[in-house]
C-alpha cells in the first residue's frame, strides 16, 4: 500500500517540474601558433546571419589587460595554443560568439580575418524536476559552422577548466 506522504511527495515533484528550452552554446577562438603579442588585442565584429558579412549589428576589441581576474582567466594557454573567451576579458560587455549571427575575428597585428558563419545547432529543451532555479542550464549542441568558407564541426571545449563550456574554433597562424 503506498502511503499517502509518499503520494505527496510524488505530487509536489510532478508540479514542480517543467519543459524548458536549452540555451546557446558559445564559441571560443583558440589560437594555435600565435605569440602573445599576436593576440594580445583582437576585434570581433557581430553581422546579421546571412553570409554576406555586410550588416554589421556590434564590434569589439577583446584585449588581454581588460580583466585580471585570476579566478575567471579570459586567456588560458597550453602549450602553443591558447583559448581565449570574449565575453570575460571584454568585461562582460559582449556576449559571446553564439548561433544566429555571422561574426569575424579580425586580428590587426597579422593583418588577417577569420569569418565564422552558418552556426546550426540542434535546438534541446529538458524537463527538470527540482523545478525552478534549482534546475541546471542546458545547453544545445553546435552541429557544424563554416570557418572562412569551409563547413567544419567544432570541437567540444574541454581546455584546462571545467567552469567554461561551450566549443572551440581553431585558428592557426
Amino acid at each position: 500500500m503506498i502511503k499517502p506522504i509518499t503520494i505527496s511527495l510524488i505530487a509536489i515533484i510532478i508540479l514542480n517540474s517543467c519543459r524548458r528550452d536549452c540555451t546557446n552554446s558559445f564559441i571560443s577562438p583558440a589560437f594555435i601558433g600565435f605569440s602573445n603579442l599576436d593576440i594580445d588585442t583582437f576585434i570581433v565584429r557581430k553581422f546579421e546571419q546571412d553570409n554576406t558579412f555586410t550588416k554589421l549589428i556590434d564590434t569589439i576589441v577583446v584585449t588581454k589587460f581588460v580583466t585580471n581576474n585570476p579566478t575567471f582567466p579570459g586567456y588560458l594557454t597550453s602549450n602553443d595554443t591558447t583559448v581565449i573567451h570574449p565575453g570575460l576579458t571584454s568585461g562582460n560587455q559582449f556576449q559571446y560568439i553564439v548561433p544566429g549571427y555571422d561574426w569575424q575575428i579580425y586580428i590587426p597585428s597579422i593583418n588577417r580575418t577569420i569569418s565564422i558563419s552558418n552556426i546550426t545547432q540542434l535546438n534541446n529543451s529538458e524537463v527538470c524536476y527540482a523545478g525552478g532555479d534549482l534546475c541546471p542550464t542546458c545547453f544545445n549542441e553546435i552541429d557544424s559552422l563554416k570557418q572562412n568558407g569551409q563547413l567544419i564541426k567544432p570541437a567540444i571545449n574541454n581546455f584546462q577548466t571545467t567552469y567554461y563550456n561551450g566549443y572551440l574554433v581553431y585558428i592557426n597562424k
